[in-house]
């Protein structure tokens, strides 16, 4: 899995009318995870930006952003939109790190964040348990890791992706790396969400353990 190719060659029309729904939907779930007093001064991650649909929506609420992906072609289409939206000030591109990495295939990262947040990414990756044990190495003391995905679903037949997860059998593995304080929710389904199928997404919100 991992996908690379297919979304290198898809960048450029990456950005349909149903994937920013979509986006805008995931981004106030993780805006409702924090206050405005527990995301103050906080770094966060898009992990799997894609096109940075979700992260660039959230930059009010956090005082950095790193843009991690595998496709250069994604990230180059983020970097032109900060380029298009920013006001120039070099404090606010200091804000913003673009990262083209595949942390899947070991490819190290330096840095810690008080925040990651992966939307629809999991499904993509062959192993999510051993990703997520590395990323978890990524989060600051008492940071969060936040997963948006889709919900298992026996009609999704793929050898591209995962057919979605199990929310408890998701948080058990969490709870074995070290995360504890671990709550999820299903909060959106529709028709044709997934592989054409009509499926459920959840967000699932892990604090990393002393």
């Amino acid at each position: 899995m991992g996908n690379t190719e297919k979304f290198q060659m898809m960048a450029h029309q990456y950005d349909t009318a149903d994937r920013i729904v979509n986006a805008k939907l995931s981004a106030d779930m993780i805006r409702e995870a924090f206050d405005a007093k527990e995301s103050k001064g906080k770094n966060a991650m898009d992990f799997g930006c894609g096109t940075g649909l979700v992260g660039l929506s959230l930059l009010d609420v956090f005082d950095s952003m790193t843009f991690l992906d595998t496709s250069s072609n994604m990230l180059e289409i983020v970097a032109k939109k900060v380029e298009a939206n920013m006001d120039g000030a070099s404090s606010d591109h200091n804000r913003i790190k673009l990262l083209c990495v595949d942390l899947e295939a070991d490819n190290a990262i330096e840095g810690s964040w008080d925040v990651i947040f992966m939307v629809q990414v999991l499904l993509h990756v062959s192993d999510p348990m051993a990703l997520l044990a590395k990323l978890y190495r990524h989060i600051s003391p008492s940071g969060k890791l936040i997963i948006i995905d889709f919900d298992e679903n026996e009609a999704v037949k793929s050898d591209l992706v995962h057919a979605g997860f199990n929310q408890t059998v998701l948080a058990k593995g969490l709870e074995q790396l070290g995360f504890k304080g671990i709550t999820s929710k299903t909060f959106y389904e529709a028709d044709n969400l997934f592989m054409k199928q009509r499926a459920s997404q959840f967000i699932m919100v892990a604090e990393k353990g002393d």
